[in-house]
């Protein structure tokens, strides 16, 4: 689903405040430039990857489907959609993690972050 700006405003100012830093942040964003190249993603896919971990951070798609749409996105197997999503687990939702388990209703005793763990 392609999104108005007004859409993502609206949904962007119901955000925790350390979500709403990350989902702006350069420093995020050079981190999913870095992990992009690291898998040797060109610059189309690093856009989607970027645009799929937005999603996640936005609330609007659940970190239990991030790998299957990184897979299906991208074009990669399972096993590289895993890889990449541990990569930007720990580099990108891990220091949001608490904000994001509230904004998906994951409780406790589940994982995020497409069960990378």
């Amino acid at each position: 689903m392609a999104y108005t700006y007004e859409q993502i405003r609206e949904i962007f100012l119901k955000l925790p405040e350390d979500l709403r830093e990350a989902y702006f942040s350069e420093n995020i964003s050079d981190k999913i430039i870095d992990i992009g190249k690291k898998h040797k993603l060109n610059v189309d896919e690093t856009g989607i990857l970027g645009g799929e971990t937005g999603l996640v951070l936005l609330g609007e798609e659940h970190p239990n489907k991030f790998i299957a749409n990184l897979s299906a996105k991208l074009g990669v197997d399972k096993t590289a959609a895993r890889e990449i999503a541990q990569d930007i687990n720990e580099q990108v939702f891990r220091p949001v993690r608490d904000s994001l388990r509230k904004i998906h209703g994951i409780t406790d005793g589940s994982e995020i972050s497409a069960k990378v763990s």
